[in-house]
This record gives C-alpha cells, structure tokens and sequence, in this order.
C-alpha cells in the first residue's frame, strides 16, 4: 500500500510539473530537501515538439525570509562529455532576463517568427555544444523570477551575490556529478558586478572550507564595474567612429562630472532615471548594442516566454515573464555606480579570468573596459599594462586581438558589439573553448569533504 501511494505521489508530481494539474510555478526547494533525485526529475524538460533539447528548468527558493525564487534553465553539454564544464550565464541591465543569452546570445535555440506567429527552433550552432549552460534570471523580480515580500528585492552586490550563491548550493544537490567538473561564471555588462559580488562571496567560502564547488574562474563580455572611469572613457569610441563630435564628447563628460559631484552628497537622491540619462544621451541611433547591425529580437522573447506552451515547457506556471523589469530597475541608483574593482582584484589574483569585448561595442566599448583594468589593483596589473597585443586567427581570418598575462586573458572579438556572442557565435564559442584548455593547471577538484547544508 505505502508502495502504491509513493507511486501516485510521485505521478502527480510529474504530471504537475508538465502541467497536468494546476498553474503553480514548480518550486524545487521542498523536493531538494527531501528527495533532490525527484527535483531533478520534476524539473525535466519535456517539449512535445522534440526541439528542445535535453535540459532542465524550474525555481529556486533562494531567500525563505521573504519567498525569493530565481528562475534557472540548464542545458547539459549537448556532445555528452562527462567532464564538460559548468557556465553560469548572467545578463546585465540592471534588471534584463538571462534568457536573452539564451535566446539571442549563445544558448541552443532561438526565437523564430513564421506567418506572424512567434515560436522556437534549434540553432546550429551554440555554446552548449561543449559546455553545460546554466542561465539564471537574476535578480528576483527579472524575467520568471519573483519575490513573495516587496523587501526581498535584491538591489546591492552584497544581496544579489547571497541569492546566487544561495541557488548554486541547491543547484548542486540537483546534480551533483558536476561537483567533478569546473564552474565558470560568467554573463554581460552589469553582469559585471552580479558575477563579481556572486563569485567572490564563493570564494570566500572556498577559503573557509564552508563548500567544495568546484570555482575555475569567470568570464566577462563588456563587463561594466568600475562606473566613473568607465563612463567617461565611453564617448572615445563614439568620438572616433564619428558618432559624436568634439563638441558633444565634451559636453558629456561635463554632465558625467556633474553627476558624479551630485552622487557623492549624500542629501541628493539621484533616481535611475536620471543617471541613465545622463550616461545616455540622445544620439539619434536606434540601438547602441552594435554600429552595424540592430537585434530586434528582444520582445519576441518575451511573448515567446509568455506564451502558454512555453509556460507549461519549462514549468513557469502563470507566472509572468518580465525581459526587462523598469519598476525593479529604477531600485538600483544606489548599486549602479558603486566599484566592484576589490571584488574583481581578488578573483583576478586567485582565479582564471576572461574578459572579452565586441570591436563595435558603443555601450560598454573597449576602451572604457581598458580604463577599468588599470585601475583594477590586482597582482598581474603592471605586466598587463606593459603587454602587447597579438593578432588571433581562426583559418588564417582575423577573428580579433588578444593579450594574455598569467591567469588573465583579454580578447577583442572583431566585428561584433555589446552581445558578442550573437553577433560572432561561433567565434567567441571557440574563444571560450581555447580559454578553457590553454589553462586548464589552474583548477582543481577541492580535496575535502563538506557539507553543503553549512553553505545556506
């Protein structure tokens, strides 16, 4: 008889989970906690048009004081490697979903439009080719992500850093075969401060010995953390592709002067609205991702993702799916011009670390990435500011340009912008690669026992 209802437990909690019974978005936690093999198996998803291929998706409670969920989709290494590494993939905004680096970026499938009708379709190419792709939305309140309580909204380094490494530590109980293989974390732009909050409160339990996941290093496309200086290198390559003139460069770095001024006294309450407008000015251009081409994509994802076949697909409920949350972002003026340059010292000085940017990025460009590494106080610092650029070909075709110092790697990715991996997907997926296996003597499995309920 306890055999019987088991059984029908279980049934229904599969049938739940592909939307066989209810519109509850599926909350792994209760399941991780008593049986994690079910959670894993809950979380299966299973497209009945056979597109999708195998992965896993689903919420995590990562705050129970105010019912924090963040929402992940996991896409095992599509070539079956037992030993391919674990990405973490973050996007920025602040407040932009990570399924656009699914979708538009390098994930494994893509949003398509036929007779007016949006829908998805397999790509021939992506980064979960070699790699296992975990995208997260972060933080709570950014694509399916969600709070139960108004004060469980993550907006600082020190409370999205907790989340995310709350919800790493679940996702390991999940699947625990990849506590023998190496985690990159990793993401775009503002996901410059995510990932560096994120990774450096894990390497502060590292250090403790409070967990054994397996930390190799990060990696950063345009990563936006050091915001002064960065912003006011911003208008150079404006200004020498012609964009801007002297004139307009000029005026814009007295405005960026005139904010900074305005932030550092404490009795102004500078909005986002107006820091954003500030760091943006009107240009007359329709998208600042890249000077050649625009990616229009990005509202096709949402309806895709609030569509109820995708809901059921990946266990979202009626949950509403948010690509870009204005509300939540206008929370962030106090975080969006805060240094996260420590942060990235100390993972530059103890792990494996790439940082990439587009040739044509005009958001977050190079130079201004330039300008945050030589104010970054890392060990390695003086030698990459004395190093040379070399050429890097891919079938005798420039593909970009890079410099390599110890643990570091910088890469200019030709011909691309702000998402680079859209724009050169197979490029950057080779990139990752060759920066995954030229220094791979930098990981290793840690060599004791721990418990990851001390890790919570």
């Amino acid at each position: 008889m306890l055999g019987s209802l088991s059984i029908f437990f279980i049934l229904c909690c599969l049938l739940t989970a592909i939307g066989g019974f209810g519109q509850e978005a599926l909350d792994l936690t209760p399941y991780i906690a008593t049986n994690a093999k079910l959670a894993r198996e809950l979380s299966q998803v299973r497209d009945p048009r056979g597109i999708i291929p195998s992965s896993y998706s689903g919420f995590v409670n990562v705050d129970r004081r105010f019912g924090n969920h963040l929402f992940f989709w996991f896409f095992p290494a599509l070539n079956s490697s037992l030993t391919a590494p674990l990405l973490v993939w973050l996007n920025g905004g602040p407040t932009y979903s990570s399924m656009i680096g699914l979708f538009q970026e390098n994930g494994p499938i893509k949003v398509v439009i036929k007779n007016g009708t949006v829908g998805y379709a397999r790509k021939e190419r992506s980064w979960a080719e070699t790699f296992s792709m975990l995208y997260i939305d972060n933080p709570v309140g950014t694509g399916f992500s969600y709070t139960e309580d108004e004060r469980g909204y993550k907006v600082d380094q020190d409370g999205y850093g907790q989340d995310l490494y709350s919800f790493i530590t679940n996702f390991y109980k999940m699947f625990p075969e990849y506590l023998k293989r190496p985690l990159y974390i990793g993401g775009t732009s503002y996901a410059g401060k995510y990932v560096s909050a994120f990774a450096y409160l894990l390497d502060q339990k590292i250090q403790k010995r409070e967990t054994c996941i397996p930390f190799a290093g990060i990696h950063l496309g345009a990563p936006f953390y050091e915001p002064f200086p960065q912003v006011k290198s911003s208008p150079d390559l404006l200004y020498n592709l012609g964009v801007v003139s002297r004139r307009q460069r000029q005026v814009y770095l007295e405005n960026i002067t005139a904010l900074e001024n305005k932030l550092q006294d404490p009795t102004n309450n500078v909005s986002s609205l107006e820091i954003i407008g500030t760091l943006n000015p009107p240009l007359g251009l329709t998208d600042l991702n890249n000077y050649h081409t625009q990616q229009g994509i990005q509202l096709e994802i949402e309806a895709l993702m609030n569509s109820e076949e995708m809901k059921r697909i990946v266990h979202a409920g009626n949950r509403t799916f948010r690509l870009f949350n204005a509300d939540l972002f206008l929370k962030f003026n106090k975080d969006f011009m805060i240094s996260a340059t420590s942060k990235m010292a100390s993972l530059m000085n103890r792990y494996k670390v790439l940082i990439y940017n587009g040739d044509y990025d005009l958001t977050v460009s190079t130079s201004s990435v330039e300008t945050a590494l030589a104010l970054t106080p890392w060990e390695g610092r003086q030698d990459y500011l004395s190093s040379s650029r070399s050429v890097w070909r891919v079938n005798s075709n420039l593909a970009g340009y890079f410099s390599r110092v110890d643990k570091f790697c910088r890469v200019i990715v030709r011909k691309s912008g702000h998402l680079a991996s859209f724009d050169q997907l197979e490029i950057t997926a080779l990139m990752m690669r060759q920066f995954v296996e030229t220094i791979m003597y930098y990981f290793s499995i840690p060599n004791y026992e721990c418990d990851f309920r001390r890790s919570e």
